[in-house]
């Protein structure tokens, strides 16, 4: 539910799953017990000790950071939202790497998306008379305030109220194709990505479009072995350059203005190294303008749109904003977990791949895949504070706990120190006896 709860509330369903505060609560209610629940058996028990996740320390420091800066801030409603963050990883159990639905529900995620945008673009006037009277009334409002500061430029969100919300979806669809291509798209998954990168070109985000080839170059990298990752980056470079040359002859030949402002930035990109954006540079000197004046402990968690009222937005790069609004102590408490969830997640990749291609190492690739796309489109976006794009973040790095089968305990087994051994690499010994 809380998978699904981050695909819709911005897309033209949300309006009729939470047409009222009944259904609004009902929802919340369910999807917290059902987390409380796989909260509490996370925990594991060997028969003699009581063991608590691993799991639980990083994300309670992370909770203590987003509770403090919320104190600080003196609005804790926000916590609503980040709890469906922190809690899922514990209700993402062992069982999900012998399923395919989660893999295939993300694909099913981005083409929905990506024909949205397509409808958008080939049906403009039709769209606008069927889809968007379907959107919430704050959705409405937000299409409203795009297409007023965008004017005649062509900007495509498709079945969310944000392009931004819909480059991610499709990255992520994306993802999930590129990741699960030898166990269920082995014919189709070229098709499938290219409709889907149709879509981000559609939204005409240019930062979401660059991470994506990162992420992907960076799993298929890391995916190999030996000589293999040689002939990799070869493959990489290569698909860059077609990449690069098909992106040109499609810009010029549809001139709309989202492509055309993707391959600008591009080509600056390659060019001269950077993309620069006058308005955003702005926002981050702000920001670490207010890091100078608080930064033990910042200014109060989501607090910069509220104190920079004249702009009313992000930084547009999430480690600059933490550093603002938690101080060198946030800052370093997310930075440390990160960065052991996405080196863990790399080890785990290159040990899974020793058992060959399978439902599992796919999973984890996957997971590696979402977090590095979550980490660097967080240099220009937002994704931290868009708790739908925080969820799906969360939800990877569940993943990342579940040990290898290979490293699991058996039922043959019934060495108490083998079964021991296996517990602790899960979970932390409480010491409490039965």
């Amino acid at each position: 539910m809380t998978l699904l709860y981050a695909f819709i509330t911005r897309s033209i369903f949300a309006k009729f799953i939470f047409q009222n505060w009944i259904g609004l609560i009902s929802f919340y209610a369910v999807t917290y017990a059902c987390l409380a629940i796989s909260f509490l058996n996370a925990f594991g028990y060997d028969g003699v000790f009581i063991y608590t996740p691993k799991k639980l320390f990083g994300i309670l420091a992370v909770f203590f950071v987003i509770t403090v800066g919320l104190c600080i801030k003196g609005d804790m409603y926000d916590l609503i939202y980040y709890g469906l963050a922190l809690l899922l990883p514990f209700a993402v159990g062992q069982d999900i790497r012998k399923s395919s639905f989660f893999a295939k529900f993300f694909v099913v995620m981005g083409l929905f998306f990506a024909f949205g945008c397509i409808l958008n673009v080939l049906f403009p006037s039709e769209f606008k008379a069927v889809f968007v009277p379907m959107f919430s009334q704050i959705g409405q409002a937000s299409l409203a305030s795009v297409e007023e500061i965008s004017g005649t430029s062509t900007y495509f969100a498709g079945f969310t109220s944000q392009v931004g919300y819909t480059s991610f979806y499709l990255a992520l669809g994306i993802g999930a194709v590129f990741c699960f291509r030898e166990v269920f798209f082995k014919q189709v998954w070229i098709f499938m990505i290219g409709g889907m990168l149709a879509g981000v070109l559609l939204t005409g985000k240019r930062g979401p479009l660059v991470f994506l080839m990162a992420a992907l170059s960076a799993v298929y990298f890391i995916d190999g072995y030996g000589v293999e990752r040689v002939i990799r980056v070869l493959q990489i470079v290569g698909a860059l350059v077609v990449g690069f040359v098909m992106l040109a002859i499609i810009a010029n030949a549809t001139q709309l203005d989202g492509i055309m402002r993707i391959y600008e930035a591009v080509l600056d990109l390659i060019t001269s190294g950077s993309v620069e954006d006058a308005g955003r540079e702005q926002l981050k000197r702000q920001a670490m303008y207010y890091f100078e004046l608080r930064p033990i402990f910042g200014i109060g968690w989501n607090n910069f749109k509220d104190v920079y009222y004249t702009r009313g937005t992000y930084v547009h790069c999430i480690y600059i904003q933490l550093l603002c609004e938690t101080g060198l102590v946030g800052f370093c408490v997310f930075m440390a977990f990160f960065g052991s969830r996405l080196f863990h997640t790399i080890a785990l990749v290159m040990r899974s791949r020793k058992n060959g291609v399978t439902l599992e190492s796919q999973f984890i690739s996957f997971s590696l895949f979402v977090q590095l796309y979550f980490l660097l489109y967080g240099i220009t976006g937002n994704p931290l504070y868009d708790i739908e794009e925080t969820i799906l973040y969360f939800f990877a790095v569940g993943i990342s706990y579940i040990p290898l089968e290979s490293e699991e305990l058996t039922p043959d087994d019934k060495s108490p120190n083998r079964r021991r051994s296996i517990y602790e690499r899960s979970h932390t010994n409480l010491s409490i006896r039965s």
